[in-house]
């Protein structure tokens, strides 16, 4: 029988020129489940599944997205939460706030 073996998924924020890999548990499986980190802006983006099949032929499809900025979402809030006290230089506020 030849099914599809193998799906992926990755997303893209930059007009689908670079794609980050959606991390799968089980990628036979059609589909994904994946929470964005807040927003505190609209931004646009483009998923891209792939599929494989058992003999190796590959289908990908790109379906674009938009995450939506919540009214309650606050940056100030967000980095009230921010612990900067050790903070030395722009890489580790980079490191904190991640």
């Amino acid at each position: 029988m030849d099914g599809i073996g193998e799906y992926g998924f990755a997303y893209s924020f930059d007009n689908g020129n670079t794609f980050i890999p959606i991390k799968s548990d089980n990628n036979r499986l059609p589909g994904v489940s994946y929470i964005f980190e807040p927003v505190f802006t609209t931004v646009a983006g483009v998923l891209r599944c792939y599929a494989k099949s058992m003999k190796g032929f590959t289908a990908t499809a790109d379906a674009p997205f938009a995450l939506i900025k919540k009214q309650s979402s606050s940056s100030k809030l967000e980095l009230a939460k921010v612990n900067v006290s050790k903070v030395t230089d722009e890489k580790d506020a980079i490191q904190v706030s991640s």
